[in-house]
Order: C-alpha cells, then sequence, then structure tokens
C-alpha cells in the first residue's frame, strides 16, 4: 500500500559548510539535487507497515536554462556518506540496505518550456520507502543516499550531487502501552488513561519526542471525567544519557496563551529511567502552569510493545 507521495523541502539534521550556489554564470551549467543540503541528512519517519513515496528534484543550474535534454544517471552515492560521515556530531551513517528503497536508473530535465511557461530547469523522480524492509536495530544509523552519477551535458555539482535521507533509532524509540496516575490541583476528576498507546520517536542519539496514536500527535491524553481529551499546548520531550537515565523532559509546544505558559520538568522523586533488560520506562514529571503553579504531576510506567 502506499501511504503518499510528497514534494520534499528538506531542513537537514547535520550539516557541513559549503560554497556553491552563489554564481554559476562563470561555471556553465550544474546538474545537482535541487533540495539537498552538503553533507546533511534528512530524517524520514516511515510508517513501517507501508511503502512511502517522495518525489525528489533534480535541478540544472546555470545563467541559462538548457535548450537540450538533460539524461541524468542515478546511483547510490557512496561519496555522499563519505560528506556525510566527515560530520562527528552525529551517529555515524550506515547505508540502507539495498531492499528497502527503488528509484529510478535516469531522470530527463526536459528543454523548453515547464507547465508555468518559465524556461525549464528541474526534472522529478520518485523515490520509494519500503517501510517493512527498514532495520530498527537500535542505535545504528541507516542512511539511504541518492546521487548523480553522470548528466548527458554539463557538470554535475560537487556539494549537492547527492541528496541524503537518515533512518536513525535511538535504543528508546518504539511503542510501549502505559500506565500510571496523573493528579491535577485544578480538577480532582482528570484521571490519565491506563494502560494507553504512546510511541517514542527519534529525535536524536538522546532525545525523543512523543506520539499518541489515540490523539494523533505529540498530546498526552486525558480521561476529563469520562470523556477522553488532552492537554493543549502540551507534548512531551524526553532526553536520555547513555545510562538510561532521563535527565530531561520538556515541552514540545511554546503555549501561545503568555498568561498560562504552560511548561514541563522532571520531577526529581521519581525513578526517571529506562531498564534496558525489561524494556521499561519508570518517568515522573510535572506540568507547570503560570497562572495557577504546579498544576498536574504525571507518574507513568511505559512498558515496551514494538517497534
Amino acid at each position: 500500500m502506499i501511504a503518499m507521495a510528497l514534494l520534499l523541502s528538506f531542513a537537514a539534521t547535520s550539516c557541513l559548510k559549503d560554497d556553491s550556489r552563489i554564481d554559476f554564470a562563470s561555471v556553465g551549467n550544474v546538474v545537482e539535487m535541487l533540495d539537498a543540503t552538503a553533507g546533511g541528512a534528512t530524517a524520514l519517519s516511515i510508517d513501517p507497515t507501508k511503502d512511502s513515496i517522495f518525489i525528489i528534484r533534480i535541478n540544472q543550474a546555470g545563467a541559462d536554462a538548457t535548450t537540450v535534454d538533460i539524461d541524468v544517471n542515478l546511483e547510490i552515492s557512496q561519496s555522499g556518506l563519505d560528506l556525510y560521515n566527515r560530520d562527528a556530531s552525529h551517529v555515524v551513517g550506515t547505508l540502507l540496505p539495498a531492499d528497502a528503497f527503488e528509484f529510478p536508473s535516469t531522470v530527463t530535465i526536459e528543454a523548453g518550456l515547464d507547465a508555468l511557461g518559465n524556461k525549464n530547469r528541474t526534472a522529478e523522480f520518485p523515490l520509494t520507502i519500503h517501510g517493512d524492509k527498514i532495520p530498527t536495530t537500535p542505535g545504528v544509523n541507516y542512511v539511504l543516499s541518492v546521487g548523480i552519477k553522470s548528466a548527458s551535458t554539463g557538470t554535475v555539482s560537487g556539494n549537492f550531487g547527492a541528496i541524503l535521507f537518515n533512518f536513525y533509532h535511538n535504543p528508546w524509540d518504539g511503542y510501549y502501552d502505559v500506565t500510571g496516575t496523573l493528579v491535577d490541583v485544578t480538577n480532582a476528576t482528570f484521571a490519565e488513561p491506563s494502560p494507553m498507546p504512546m510511541q517514542l520517536v527519534t529525535i536524536n542519539a538522546h532525545k525523543c519526542s512523543v506520539y499518541s496514536p489515540d490523539i494523533g500527535g505529540n498530546y498526552h491524553p486525558l480521561d476529563a471525567g469520562g470523556s477522553a481529551s488532552y492537554y493543549g499546548a502540551v507534548g512531551l520531550i524526553i532526553t536520555f544519557d547513555d545510562d538510561n537515565n532521563v535527565i530531561k523532559v520538556e515541552n514540545a509546544y511554546v503555549d501561545s496563551n503568555t498568561t498560562r505558559n504552560r511548561t514541563l520538568r522532571l520531577d526529581p522523586s521519581g525513578v526517571n529511567k529506562y531498564d534496558p533488560a525489561t524494556k521499561t520506562l519508570k518517568i515522573k514529571y510535572i506540568m507547570h502552569q503560570d497562572d495557577v503553579g504546579d498544576r498536574t504531576t504525571f507518574d507513568e510506567t511505559w512498558v515496551f510493545s514494538h517497534s
């Protein structure tokens, strides 16, 4: 099943300094991955049960738009991965297994006018990711590096000749069954749905955002006197250290209600630790609200369910 088709505009997770995209008038036509960032990779979150299609754009940059068709040959780019791995601030990248993706071997930037009447400079091709083929090995940063092998005219960009995607799962990533309590000082009828499904989603090597399948976003479900609800402008981000201690929680949102200004912090009286032997997280944290003070205390046990 195909999940969706997306035209990507990328915010890279890491990058190295580059010096191109300045003035192509003196260097002639250059063929590049339009949305690439030199030395950077975009994190993709993929549904493990579905195929997902992403639309990748190739661009011909230069003083003048091409007057002839440009045939572009594509490949897996080891040089793109090598450039990515020069940045020691992220987990080293390992090439994604070949059965986890598909893309065409060639694409053509056609001469002439595009659909908007402009001189054509771009071409698009589909990248299919097979969600059920992506390994979920904790701590391994799988990277897909799609590169331009050659072009029938012009030169291939040195910095932007490859576009990279990473599929990193830190050791805490996965789905959990959560039980516990919440105490809201403003309303004694509020309670925590228990058990409830929650997902820890990798942000980086030590940090996870929390996704609620019941709500459909980074929110905390709430039993409001028997009715399903959630706290507005409250989403949990958890930071771990190398010893599986929870060292910080924070709100994923900046509360637009400045009088209320909801924030999250760790309660040090809790266990606040993940046990890798049982795959169980025990965590206690507090929601503060400026017009109330410390409003809600959450005391929870998260038991790993599946990746």
